[in-house]
């Protein structure tokens, strides 16, 4: 089956930097595959090292549907004329976006296709002198996968308007992806300090906009209506994301309840046909702000990734939810192609995440007892989860089948 989503990365054979980040994204964008829970879990990503000279004779590299080429340019690249007719033989319309990455000055020296393009840089005129090679290679790294996640989440924004709607022509889909809106949670007694600080580290990341308290709420409307719809999922949603900074004071405050619970209450995609069986959630970071000595965890919070407050690494907690934003995103894409070959009759649903026992309840309570299989993300549940999962959601004696994406392609005819 064609992959909804590739991203090919290239590198010139003799750049060992170039082999170093690529194995940078595929463990960012794909999942580490040395940890269980992240194997598999992600995008595809395939490597390329050396040009198909002439280009015309590789027809199968980008079979995607949506094909991205992030290309790790240095002067090996730039001085091998393959390389040369590989890159602008790219730019046409075989993939969707070319990210050209300036590993060094000379990258600005490719055909013109090619630098006229915006390029992705890793150096900024302001770091330091006195940083090392160990430290500048991080920073390199980190400025890598938090761009390319940036860039790659917003192509993949309005996927479920213009590839979801067979109506949709080419000019809707040539237009600017939508800015990416997240809605910071938080109690204002012991968070108001990390939220204003990580509104201010999302407005720096640019193309991007938080929705923080009150004050982003237009005077004179209601408050809690248009709260509820910017914390909310659905087609009314305001915002794309939440990142919670769960502080010792936030599970004790009932909007901060409601606020998590709207976010990770699963919406149907459409209303009718594979939309109406194909459940999506939110995608959320938790951020732990914690002083006390005890405080709870709500259930509402799910699988949702956690991750400590760190004053000096705020920027990771951005990154972290654009890669979420970016997986949920591709996974609904993904859920929605493999409901689209059923017989709607079958009792099958699909969500975007790996659900939690609120959203996998609440699936079932909406589909009044017609729910016979639940489709889930790699790497999924352990086996005990699934046969414990699939008994709490049964209405008879039948359990509930809990199956990943990659089971269901497998049993396709």
């Amino acid at each position: 089956m064609t992959d909804l989503v590739r991203i090919t990365v290239l590198w010139h054979r003799e750049c060992a930097e170039g082999k170093e980040l690529a194995g940078e994204i595929f463990r960012w964008f794909r999942g580490d595959p040395n940890d269980p829970g992240e194997a598999g879990r992600g995008i595809p990503v395939q490597y390329r090292s050396r040009p198909v000279d002439p280009p015309g004779e590789d027809p199968a590299t980008f079979p995607a549907r949506v094909e991205i080429a992030v290309a790790l340019v240095n002067e090996h690249m730039v001085i091998d004329p393959a390389w040369r007719r590989y890159l602008a033989s790219v730019v046409q319309p075989r993939v969707r976006l070319l990210i050209p990455v300036a590993l060094d000055a000379t990258a600005y020296q490719l055909p013109l296709s090619i630098n006229r393009l915006n390029y992705l840089r890793l150096d900024r005129a302001v770091d330091p002198d006195t940083w090392g090679w160990e430290v500048r290679a991080r920073i390199r790294k980190e400025r890598l996968v938090s761009l390319l996640t940036q860039v790659i989440a917003r192509e993949l924004l309005p996927l479920a308007d213009t590839y979801g709607n067979p109506s949709a022509d080419q000019s809707e889909r040539d237009t600017a992806p939508p800015q990416i809106t997240v809605f910071i949670s938080h109690a204002k007694a012991d968070g108001a300090l990390e939220a204003e600080t990580l509104r201010s580290v999302i407005l720096e990341k640019g193309q991007m906009r938080a929705f923080y308290d009150e004050s982003d709420l237009p005077i004179g409307y209601a408050f809690a209506e248009r709260l509820n719809e910017a914390a909310g999922g659905g087609g009314g949603a305001r915002t794309h994301a939440m990142i919670v900074i769960y502080s010792d004071s936030y599970p004790t405050r009932p909007w901060c309840q409601r606020e998590l619970r709207l976010a990770r209450t699963p919406h149907p995609r459409g209303e009718s046909g594979p939309g109406a069986r194909c459940w999506r959630v939110k995608p959320l970071v938790i951020a732990a702000v914690l002083n006390g000595a005890e405080t709870r965890m709500l259930s509402e919070a799910g699988q949702a990734p956690l991750v400590a407050w760190d004053d000096g690494r705020i920027g990771r907690i951005v990154d972290m939810l654009l890669r979420e934003i970016l997986l949920l995103r591709y996974n609904e894409e993904r859920a929605y192609a493999l409901l689209k070959s059923d017989d709607q009759n079958t009792g099958r649903h699909a969500i975007n995440c790996i659900p939690d026992l609120y959203a996998a309840m609440e699936i079932s309570r909406a589909c009044n007892g017609a729910l016979k299989e639940l489709l889930i993300p790699p790497p999924g549940l352990p086996r005990s989860d699934r046969e414990l999962l699939g008994r709490l959601l049964s209405v008879g004696d039948e359990p509930v089948a809990i199956t990943t994406f990659d089971d269901a392609e497998l049993s396709r005819p």
